[in-house]
């Protein structure tokens, strides 16, 4: 991979539309309720993040662009159960709860999505902002709650986001997708 990608030499305004339209048509938001760390515990914490997935063959475009918006990591998988034996993909991850919403969130309301990510953006975001209110909340003093507990009208709210981006993500897939399994984690870029 050289030093300098074409991504490189886009002006910021170019930038922002080329990684919104890259979003539109690779891109995934994501929202689930975590298994819970103990048995004892009564709440489940919930996780967001925000996913372009590649070809690893065109593992240089995406690393640039990682590298431009200076967070995230990036992944490669394996399709180890495909007949067809179909390339390997590469994605970019970024579920650092801050990189959400300094980052993705603003990148989006700034330069927004224009096709259908877009329904999946507007019910994901308002579930990143309250994440990371509730950190911050945290952070402000009532660590008596504990890291997995959050207030019961939060958890339905979130029950209820992740509910609706899953039949999104239901309904829009009308073909049947390969099932890919983690490989290795590869091409580490920041502290995520």
């Amino acid at each position: 991979m050289s030093e300098h990608h074409s991504i490189d030499l886009l002006s910021d305004e170019a930038f922002g539309w080329y990684f919104t339209g890259l979003a539109d048509g690779e891109g995934s938001f994501f929202f689930r309720e975590q298994p819970p760390r103990y048995s004892t515990s009564r709440f489940h914490p919930f996780v967001a993040s925000f996913r372009i997935s590649m070809r690893a063959d065109e593992a240089d475009h995406l690393i640039a662009l990682a590298r431009r918006v200076k967070c995230g990591n990036i992944y490669r998988f394996n399709n180890k159960r495909s007949k067809t034996k179909a390339n390997p993909v590469i994605s970019w991850y970024v579920s650092k709860t801050s990189d959400l919403v300094n980052i993705v969130v603003s990148h989006f309301e700034r330069f927004p999505l224009q096709f259908k990510k877009s329904r999946d953006f507007e019910i994901w975001k308002p579930c990143v902002l309250l994440m990371h209110e509730i950190m911050y909340r945290r952070a402000r003093g009532n660590s008596r709650m504990g890291h997995t507990k959050i207030r019961l009208e939060e958890r339905a709210f979130f029950m209820e986001s992740a509910n609706q981006l899953k039949s999104i993500k239901k309904y829009d897939s009308d073909v049947s997708k390969p099932t890919i399994d983690h490989d290795e984690k590869t091409y580490p870029l920041f502290n995520d």
